[in-house]
């Protein structure tokens, strides 16, 4: 027991120090046509570290050691890659790899990562592609139980992938400040937004303003509307009180003249009664009893 823990040990030290090694600064030398269609430096620079992290957990395979300690071979190698001292701990982000040490483990998923990362490096950016195509390798590795040890491996080259492009980490403070950098960082291994991604980003921008604009439009025509129809209402309601009012006027003009009417015809029938007695009495006064003769 204690020999196989002295071998894994040995093991896991001798990937890291397959990841130290700075043989992409070699590849780095090597001079291209800019103008040619695929880029040798940047091919050796890719196979070099895909060749670090296969070899890392090919000969952890070779000596049947477990599963386990061959994903942490792997993750070893990544750990040496992205922080080697040679280039003072600010190496890639280890993600050809994470392919290389993928492939002694599960072959069929290193093509569909492989293939997922050309697509959206294409279609995005290569940082994006790289986060897309680890976590389709997280949720197909999690759903079998058999392929927890590359479950383990990505999960540590994802949170490595990270944490490398967060750096340095005293730009980011205080974080509520620095949303867009994180964003840009993580999103595009970058402090800024790519240039091609940026004339994306002002035509999504414009398209967004115009349907503000648009929306803005319908809103206030909706409004204007509504504003017309409360108006109109106003207009109709007034309307109708002050027909209310001129009918009530007519009303109370009517019941008052009824009243004087009334009021005149009780004078004159007054006059009319005194005029009579009056007259009755006059006529009483002058007529008067006949005298009878003496025969």
């Amino acid at each position: 027991m204690t020999n196989d823990i002295f071998i894994y040990f040995l093991l896991i030290t001798n990937s890291y120090v397959l990841g130290l090694l700075p043989l992409e600064h070699i590849a780095a030398k090597i001079k291209t046509d800019n103008n040619s269609l695929f880029n040798l430096q940047e091919i050796a620079i890719f196979s070099l570290s895909f060749l670090k992290g296969f070899f890392a957990v090919f000969i952890a395979s070779l000596f049947n050691a477990p599963l386990q300690i061959q994903a942490l071979c792997g993750i070893a190698s990544i750990v040496g890659h992205s922080w080697s001292p040679f280039f003072d701990f600010k190496e890639g982000k280890g993600f050809p790899i994470l392919l290389g040490a993928l492939l002694p483990l599960y072959f069929p998923l290193v093509l569909i990562m492989l293939l997922v990362c050309v697509i959206f490096s294409i279609l995005w950016t290569v940082p994006i592609a790289v986060i897309i195509s680890v976590l389709l390798g997280v949720t197909m590795s999690f759903a079998s139980i058999d392929l927890w040890n590359v479950f383990l491996l990505l999960i540590f080259a994802l949170f490595v992938f990270i944490i490398k492009r967060l750096f340095p980490l005293n730009d980011l403070l205080p974080l509520n400040e620095k949303k867009e950098l994180i964003e840009n960082r993580i999103f595009f291994d970058n402090d800024e937004v790519p240039s091609f991604r940026r004339r994306f980003k002002k035509t999504r921008e414009e398209s967004l303003s115009t349907k503000e604009s648009v929306a803005k439009k319908i809103k206030a025509g909706k409004k204007g509307k509504e504003k017309a129809k409360n108006t109109s209402k106003k207009k109709d309601e007034k309307k109708v009180n002050s027909k209310k009012k001129t009918i009530n006027k007519t009303k109370k003009i009517k019941g008052l003249k009824k009243v004087e009417k009334k009021k005149v015809t009780k004078k004159i029938e007054k006059k009319e009664t005194g005029r009579k007695i009056k007259t009755k009495k006059e006529s009483s006064k002058k007529i008067k009893p006949k005298k009878t003769s003496k025969k």
